[in-house]
């Protein structure tokens, strides 16, 4: 179901991406090869891993940032729309971390207004910390909930 992110994956990454702001680059280059070179320099430069969602077409993306060896964590984040799709993928990736890294801790941080994923990380994790109105988020400060996997 995961695979890894392809050239002509791009535009479909570049709508997920217009949805989420916080995520959204803020460099607009001048043409669309451009800004694909720099949307994949960008994902070769923060994200550990970078993996397409592929169950009979792409469906969304996943990925990993933020790892610390010397903590033995890692952050994990997911789009896409569909609830089972979503629980599925984390699981996916939760098994493909703990063979790949020494790992304590998976983290995954949430926005209060994203119901669907507080209710699958509320399920499969614990949460760890709620920091209040640490987002500024179409027009309104947000908290953000932390979820954690101990391994």
């Amino acid at each position: 179901m995961l695979r890894r992110l392809r050239r002509e994956d791009l535009p479909l990454l570049e709508g997920i991406l217009a949805n989420n702001p916080s995520y959204y680059p803020d460099y607009l280059p001048q043409s669309k090869e451009a800004y694909y070179s720099k949307m994949l320099e960008t994902i070769d430069r923060f994200y550990y891993d970078f993996f397409v969602i592929d169950d009979n077409g792409v469906k969304g993306f996943v990925g990993t940032s933020h790892y610390r060896p010397q903590d033995a964590n890692i952050r994990l984040f997911v789009f896409t729309g569909e609830k089972e799709l979503r629980r599925a993928t984390m699981l996916e990736m939760k098994e493909y971390l703990c063979a790949n890294l020494p790992l304590k801790k998976i983290y995954v941080q949430v926005k209060e207004d994203d119901a669907m994923m507080i209710e699958i990380c509320s399920e499969m994790m614990e949460q760890e910390a709620c920091l209040k109105e640490y987002l500024y988020f179409n027009g309104t400060y947000q908290d953000l909930m932390i979820f954690g996997w101990k391994l």
